[in-house]
């Protein structure tokens, strides 16, 4: 044996003895960090961009290397449908492009929304990422007219940085990817290579290793096993801590299927299905709506459900109302007719003549999003529970927004990018998350002072005030000081002079003017859009005031 290959093992032997490395790792462990990140999947991903490759060779297709596109993170996978590849590069051949994402495998997708951190993350299957004909880019303004020309549809506002390139949905394409790839390498457990998202492709996608498997979806295939039978899934629905108490009528449904089923008159219910995991529904009047997820293997698997009275929905309230700048602090000039979309259930409700909504749904954190001719979109992260929950918006004549933008990074040291952090405007409840590749956020909001608020795991709050002007673009970023608990966030280096999404203020003003958010007795600072700060008072007032913006916010 080598020197290097002797130093080499050793250090592999040292790293495996102290922790267990994220490709060895299942992708729910993944997931399970709560980082807005797909680091730690890129083995089994790099493994399904081939397969989708393979599976359409003259459809799916790199878009880079390429002299006027540059890629802003390792990670990123550079595969586009050949159509969406061709508009991109025509753009890029007019002006430089940073591209920031494109193609998501499923396993990406999976990481994405069910880390939590991601906010507006689609559900695995549904993100127009998979499909190969979306990306978003850094600069996004300087290049929005040149990649529209070239057939790219900009999304708007409410996510300003992705593109829709010309192409056909080939979603399914992602999801049959790795069901090809997983029935190569489990000859003895095949799933069905339909395209389709459902439970067993779920839960073989959580256990998969993100490290990759050891074949590639494009080997050869063993031929397939003989039928087996198929598991029975069964329990009964019943009330709190007693099993005797059984509850006749309910509705039990397998979340993510068609398959539902009544409760009979001993509260037992049951489903013949394949093997793998499923989550169980259970839902009757009068009673909180509960689930519980098992897994079903041959014969009989018993997934019993509890239930308690109460009622199951909370409802989600507030106004649409013209923001010139002032928040929450002005509501009185009401929107009428605009339209509030809950992004997670696809429910949709139309203000009334007084710019008044509600929408019922089960207790859960939603994304509201609200749009109407003449307005800029306008979007807020509300917790719902049993009850009421006010969760106003406010509106930008389209005209008159300007836009707030900025980064987090950690500590001193503005190239340390700080991803899935979660950005608040306390005057208007608006929420975004720091993304992936340079930790960016940015807010379409009214003229005025406002003040943003960063917080993430591992890190204090931190606060700064910054104006945004009419039409105008505001630089505020954020620099996060760990609180020594351990732990945290996903921090990136990011190269400043090779890829940044626009060119920026001095982060020098971030660094002198970020402070930790109240109570603490620091006081805060302010930022105009040029970088000059000019300090908002000190003191016990300054304690008073975010305390009432803090009430304000939970208000509305």
């Amino acid at each position: 044996m080598t020197l290097r290959r002797a130093l080499r093992w050793t250090l592999l032997s040292l790293v495996a003895a102290t922790s267990l490395p994220a490709a060895a790792q299942s992708v729910r462990t993944i997931a399970g960090r709560g980082a807005c990140s797909t680091s730690g999947v890129e083995g089994l991903s790099r493994q399904l961009a081939e397969a989708q490759r393979c599976l359409n060779p003259s459809a799916f297709v790199r878009f880079a290397p390429h002299p006027g596109i540059t890629l802003s993170s390792s990670r990123i996978h550079p595969y586009l449908q050949a159509s969406a590849r061709d508009a991109l590069h025509r753009a890029a051949a007019r002006r430089a492009i940073t591209v920031n994402s494109a193609f998501r495998t499923i396993a990406d997708q999976y990481v994405l929304y069910h880390s939590g951190g991601c906010g507006l993350a689609a559900t695995p299957g549904r993100s127009n990422h998979q499909s190969g004909r979306a990306v978003d880019v850094g600069s996004y303004s300087s290049v929005r007219s040149t990649l529209e020309a070239q057939g790219c549809s900009w999304l708007g506002s409410s996510d300003p940085v992705h593109f829709d390139c010309p192409g056909s949905d080939k979603r399914p394409d992602s999801v049959r990817a790795f069901q090809r790839l997983w029935n190569v390498n489990h000859p003895s457990d095949r799933i069905a290579e339909d395209g389709l998202y459902g439970p067993a492709t779920e839960s073989r996608l959580a256990g998969s290793p993100a490290g990759g498997f050891s074949s590639g979806a494009c080997d050869a295939e063993p031929d397939p096993p003989p039928m087996t039978s198929a598991g029975r899934l069964l329990g009964v629905v019943y009330r709190g801590d007693d099993l005797a108490d059984r509850v006749t009528g309910a509705t039990v449904r397998l979340v993510g299927t068609s398959m539902s089923a009544t409760a009979d008159g001993t509260g037992s219910w049951s489903f013949d299905v394949p093997a793998g995991e499923y989550t169980v529904e259970a839902s009757a009047d009068g009673h909180t709506t509960a689930s519980r997820t098992c897994i079903v293997g041959s014969g009989d698997t018993w997934c019993s459900v509890s239930v308690n009275r109460g009622s199951a929905a909370g409802r989600a309230t507030g106004v649409v109302f013209e923001d010139t700048g002032a928040g929450f602090a002005d509501t009185s000039s009401r929107i009428a007719g605009a339209s509030v979309l809950v992004l997670e259930s696809g429910a949709t409700v139309d203000t009334d003549a007084e710019g008044n909504w509600a929408v019922d749904l089960p207790a859960g954190t939603y994304t509201l999003v609200a749009s109407h001719d003449g307005y800029a979109t306008a979007r807020r992260t509300c917790e719902v529970t049993v009850g009421e929950a006010w969760c106003s918006l406010g509106m930008t004549p389209a005209g008159a927004a300007g836009t707030l933008r900025g980064v987090v990074f950690e500590g001193a040291d503005s190239s340390r990018r700080v991803i899935g952090a979660t950005v608040t405007i306390i005057e208007t409840g608006a929420m975004a998350v720091s993304r992936e590749g340079d930790g960016s956020f940015s807010f379409d909001l009214g003229p005025g002072a406002y003040t943003v608020e960063v917080t993430g795991a591992g890190y204090e709050p931190a606060m700064r005030s910054c104006e945004v002007a009419t039409g105008g673009e505001t630089w505020c970023s954020v620099g996060l000081t760990h609180d020594g608990t351990g732990g945290g966030l996903l921090v990136e280096p990011f190269e400043e002079g090779d890829h940044m999404m626009e060119p920026m203020e001095d982060l020098d003003d971030a660094l002198d003017e970020t402070v930790p958010a109240a109570p603490r007795g620091d006081g805060l600072s302010g930022c105009s859009a040029g970088g000059t700060g000019s300090p908002l008072p000190v003191g016990p007032a300054v304690g008073f005031f975010v305390l009432a913006l803090g009430i304000l916010r939970r208000r509305r």
